[in-house]
């Protein structure tokens, strides 16, 4: 009778303390999993005292073993200092900077709450940025929700593509959603599983985030330049100037509509949100206009001034 061999068992790292707390990975069967601050990493931990390349864990007959790489600030097993590699068991605490993980069974982490919150954060400690760039690079799928003032967004990660985004409960498009969340710099960050109805609802509009993240920064570099030459109160109207410098039916047709746009709308803000493209488009234009002597701002009350672009 042959003797039957106890299969290797499947572990996964929780943390279970630090600003990723509520993250949890899987441990590869081949191959290293790199824990260090460089978005290559398989265990991506972004803070000062975590190098680049910290340590390494991996397998090795059947056994889990962890490594440090020599760093700076070292690294901690059950509270002793690691010097070189050592084995690793269940319920082993690895401490690395300021996040502690533990090692535990991927049988735990399915039991867990598949609605409860796998990591959160501050946007002044992980930026969208590098938080979008994490997912691209591992091609996860999540539901990131934020808070930020009194504003909330979501976006929706599939594969570490862009799925979806909405923001408040405003009728924006999702790209133009993502374009205006991703300028929050203050607030806080929750990642969740991404629900498989939104996956389903969405299964054909995925984008490239890399290429999202290019646009929407050169396009906030744009806002901002156009805020520092002449900021645009949002509450703000605009008409056409009298006399118009020029006539109506000389201009191009693309001015034309800009027009309509602008003089249709409330006020800025909501021409903003009706245009379908990047809110940069539609400032250009404006300023352009406003340039040309041909539509000027009027009733700008006072309690709207610090409202600005």
């Amino acid at each position: 009778m042959n003797e039957v061999k106890p299969s290797t068992p499947h572990y996964a790292l929780m943390v279970v303390s630090g600003k990723y707390t509520g993250q949890h990975y899987s441990i590869l069967e081949q191959g290293d999993m790199i824990i260090g601050r460089m978005k290559e990493a398989q265990i991506v931990l972004i803070e000062d005292m975590i190098s680049r390349r910290h340590a390494r864990i991996f397998m090795q007959n059947g056994h889990l073993v962890f490594e440090d790489f020599g760093s700076t600030n070292g690294s901690f097993v059950n509270a002793e200092k690691v010097a070189g590699a050592r084995l690793l068991t269940l319920g082993d605490h690895i401490s690395v900077g300021n996040s502690v993980l533990v090692v535990t069974l991927q049988s735990e982490i399915y039991r867990a709450n598949s609605a409860a919150v796998i990591m959160q954060g501050r946007l002044e400690e992980f930026s969208l940025v590098e938080l979008l760039q994490m997912f691209a690079h591992h091609k996860k799928n999540a539901l990131i929700m934020i808070q930020s003032h009194q504003s909330e967004g979501r976006i929706a990660v599939s594969l570490g593509q862009f799925l979806t985004a909405s923001l408040n409960d405003e009728k924006l498009s999702p790209i133009k959603a993502f374009m205006r969340i991703l300028a929050w710099n203050n607030g806080y960050f929750e990642v969740c599983p991404l629900p498989i109805q939104m996956l389903e609802s969405n299964a054909q509009g995925l984008y490239s985030i890399e290429h999202l993240l290019l646009n929407t920064l050169r396009l906030q570099d744009e806002v901002a330049q156009f805020k520092k030459e002449r900021p645009l109160p949002l509450e703000a109207k605009v008409r056409l100037k009298k006399p118009l410098p020029v006539r109506l039916k000389d201009l191009d047709a693309h001015a034309i509509d800009w027009i309509q746009l602008l003089i249709d709308a409330n006020h800025i803000a909501s021409a903003l949100d009706s245009y379908p493209g990047p809110d940069n488009e539609v400032i250009l234009a404006l300023q352009n206009l406003l340039h040309q002597g041909i539509l000027e701002i009027y009733d700008v009350h006072e309690s709207t001034k610090e409202k600005t672009l």
